[in-house]
C-alpha cells in the first residue's frame, strides 16, 4: 500500500512539474538533474590520481604532473630544454587546496624551491593552469561544468542526441558573459561514459572602442580510451580563434597527451609547502584559521548581546 502511495505522489509531482515548466523546460530540468548526478560519479573517480601529460606549445614544451586529492589540485610543470622559454624555471609548482594557494619554483642546478606567491584566500583562485586537461571530462577552459549548470543565469537552450563514432548528447547553453569568457557553448557528452565531455565549442563577443566587434571562438576535443574506469583523457586539443570584421587575426592551438596515470597514491601532505622543504608558511594557514574562528565567536557574542537588548526593550515597553 505504501509503495502505491509513493508511486501516486511521484506521478503527481511529475504532472505538476510538466504543467508548470512546459515540455522543453521540463526536458532541460530533467537532463540537468541526470547530468549533475553523472558528474558527481566522474568526480569521485578522480578523487585521488597522479597524472603525467606532455604539453606541446608554440614557444615551449612542458611535461606536467597533475595531482588530484578530493578538492585539492596541483600542477607540477617541468620545462623542456628542446624549446627553452626565456627565464623559465626548471620546475614550477602551483597548488590549491581549501586553505592555501601557492606558487613555487626551482631553478636548474638549484636544490631549494623559492616562493613566487602564497595566499590563504583561495576564493576565486581557480586557474587555467590545469583543469582543462586532467579534469577535461567536466571542465571547459577555466570553468567547471558543475558551476555552469548550477549558475542561476545559465539557460539550457536545447538537449539532443546524436550518433557519431560514439553516442553523444549535444547540449546548448547560454552563459552569463560577465562571469565567464563566453556567452554561448555547445557541449558534446559521451552518453555511455557518465556523460564525460568529448568536445565543445564556445563563442565570445566583445565590443571594441572603434565600434568594431571581435569574436573569439573556443573549441576543445577530448579523446579517451573507452570504456574507462578513470576518466583521464588520452589526448586534449584546445584551440582559440580571434576574428575581426570576418578576418582571422589570431589562432592558437594547445595539445596535451597523457603519459601515465596512477591512482590512490596522492597524500594530503603533498599540498603543503613543508613537503617541498619550505617551513613557516603552513603556520600562517593555522593562524588564519584561528583568526577566522575568533571572528565567528565575536560575531556570535555580538548577536547574543543585540538579541538580549531587543528582548529587554520589548519587555520594558510592555511593562
Amino acid at each position: 500500500m505504501m509503495k502505491k502511495y509513493v508511486f501516486i505522489l511521484g506521478a503527481l509531482s511529475v504532472f505538476v512539474l510538466v504543467d508548470t515548466l512546459g515540455a522543453e523546460e521540463y526536458k532541460a530540468a530533467t537532463f540537468k538533474q541526470v547530468y549533475l548526478k553523472n558528474l558527481m560519479t566522474l568526480r569521485k573517480r578522480l578523487a585521488n590520481v597522479r597524472v603525467r601529460m606532455q604539453h606541446d606549445r608554440i614557444d615551449h614544451d612542458t611535461i606536467n604532473t597533475y595531482l588530484v586529492y578530493n578538492d585539492s589540485f596541483q600542477s607540477r610543470t617541468e620545462y623542456q630544454t628542446e624549446k627553452p622559454l626565456k627565464d623559465a624555471p626548471f620546475l614550477r609548482i602551483r597548488s590549491l587546496n581549501g586553505d592555501t594557494v601557492f606558487d613555487i619554483q626551482q631553478r636548474k642546478n638549484e636544490s631549494e624551491f623559492t616562493i613566487v606567491s602564497f595566499d590563504t584566500q583561495t576564493q576565486g583562485r581557480e586557474s587555467r593552469w590545469s583543469k582543462p586537461y586532467v579534469l577535461a571530462a567536466f571542465h571547459i577552459m577555466n570553468a567547471s561544468l558543475k558551476d555552469l549548470f548550477e549558475a542561476p543565469s545559465t539557460k539550457i537552450v536545447s538537449v539532443t542526441s546524436a550518433k557519431e563514432r560514439y553516442e553523444v548528447i549535444k547540449v546548448v547553453l547560454e552563459i552569463d558573459p560577465l562571469k565567464y569568457k563566453f556567452h554561448r557553448v555547445e557541449l558534446f557528452l559521451l552518453k555511455d561514459e557518465q556523460m564525460a565531455l568529448s568536445e565543445y565549442q564556445a563563442i565570445a563577443r566583445f565590443e571594441l572602442p572603434d565600434m568594431k566587434e571581435q569574436i573569439v571562438q573556443y573549441s576543445g576535443v577530448i579523446k579517451y580510451d573507452t570504456p574507462f574506469t578513470i576518466p583521464v583523457p588520452r589526448e586534449v586539443i584546445l584551440k582559440d580563434t580571434t576574428i575581426e570584421n570576418g578576418d582571422v587575426i589570431a589562432e592558437n592551438t594547445l595539445r596535451a597527451e597523457r603519459l601515465e596515470v596512477q591512482e590512490g597514491n596522492v597524500s594530503e601532505e603533498e599540498f603543503s609547502l613543508a613537503h617541498f622543504g619550505i617551513d613557516g608558511f603552513d603556520k600562517a594557514k593555522s593562524n588564519n584559521e584561528q583568526g577566522r574562528l575568533l571572528l565567528i565567536i565575536v560575531n556570535v557574542f555580538m548577536m547574543i548581546i543585540i538579541l538580549f537588548a531587543i528582548i529587554r526593550n520589548r519587555r520594558h515597553k510592555i511593562s
